[in-house]
C-alpha cells in the first residue's frame, strides 16, 4: 500500500504544476536569519528601514512594520515642507502654499467645510 502522505504530496505538486493549485505563502514564513533566531523578512525590513531613515524607533509601536515606518517618515517629511513654507500656518491653512501637497496626505474635503460645495440654502 503507498504512503498516504508520499501521493498527497505528489499529488499537490501535480495540482501546482497544473496550475489547479496556488501556493500561498504567508509573511510569518519568509524570514532572515539574525543573531540567534530567525526574524519575518518584513519585520527585519522595517527595522532596517527605520534606522536607515533614521527614525526614533522608540516612538514606533511595539511589533512595528513597515506601514509604520512608512507612516513616521511621511508625517515627520510633511511636517518638515510644512515648516519651510513661508506664510503656511502651522495647522496647514495658510494662505500660501496651501494647494500643494508633497506626499499624498491630503485629506478629501466634505460639504460644509473649508473648500467643499455646499447645497443652496445650507
Amino acid at each position: 500500500m503507498p504512503d498516504l502522505q508520499e501521493d498527497f504530496w505528489d499529488n499537490l505538486l501535480d495540482y501546482i504544476d497544473d496550475r489547479k493549485v496556488i501556493p500561498v505563502i504567508g509573511p510569518e514564513l519568509v524570514t532572515v536569519r539574525e543573531d540567534d533566531g530567525d526574524v519575518p523578512l518584513y519585520r527585519w525590513i522595517a527595522q532596517r528601514l527605520a534606522g536607515d531613515l533614521k527614525l526614533p524607533i522608540a516612538e514606533l509601536p511595539e511589533g512595528f512594520d513597515l506601514n509604520d515606518v512608512v507612516s513616521m517618515h511621511q508625517t515627520q517629511r510633511l511636517g518638515q515642507w510644512r515648516g519651510l513654507q513661508p506664510g503656511r500656518k502651522a495647522a496647514g491653512h495658510g494662505e500660501r502654499g496651501q494647494d500643494r501637497d508633497p506626499v499624498g496626505c491630503r485629506q478629501p474635503q466634505t460639504a460644509g467645510h473649508a473648500g467643499g460645495a455646499q447645497r443652496p440654502g445650507q
